[in-house]
């Protein structure tokens, strides 16, 4: 049975290679589109805001400047990696995404990783997940998100 990649390591070549300068006037961005029910948050952990084209067919859209995290869990089985966002809950801008939609169990959670070098073009990393379960206090929300299938991670 094949065990699925580490996200990091189904970067293109070239990715990899920019990924890994001790210096570069680039800066690698990471983006979030949450999706439930036809309504789209689009997040950019970065200070500014990035237009982006995730060649989903709605054309270039702006993600908006959030401070969010995310961490990888590779378990030791054969299973699918578990990613974990935590993300600022001080403006309970996302709180009442959760409220309304009763947790966000089951939205697309897609993850984009791109150069600012190349943003109109494809991501250097693609990764559709699906949320599970959230979790919010007042400082933090935190949603775990899994990897609907190893396909779903796509590579140009």
């Amino acid at each position: 049975m094949s065990t699925t990649p580490s996200p990091l390591s189904v970067l293109s070549l070239a990715a990899q290679q920019d990924k890994s300068r001790l210096a570069s006037g680039d800066a690698w961005i990471l983006l979030l589109d949450l999706t439930w029910n036809g309504t789209h948050v689009r997040l950019a952990r970065n200070v500014d805001a990035i237009t982006f084209d995730a060649g989903d067919g709605n054309g270039p859209q702006t993600y908006e400047p959030f401070n969010f995290e995310l961490t990888v869990e590779q378990p030791a089985t054969a299973q699918l990696p578990t990613i974990t966002l935590r993300a600022s809950n001080t403006m309970r801008i996302l709180q009442g995404l959760i409220e309304q939609y009763a947790g966000l169990a089951g939205a697309t959670a897609d993850l984009y990783v791109c150069n600012t070098a190349n943003p109109a073009g494809e991501p250097d990393l693609a990764i559709t997940t699906v949320v599970m379960r959230s979790l919010s206090t007042a400082e933090t929300v935190t949603f775990a998100l899994e990897v609907a299938s190893s396909t779903e991670i796509a590579s140009p």
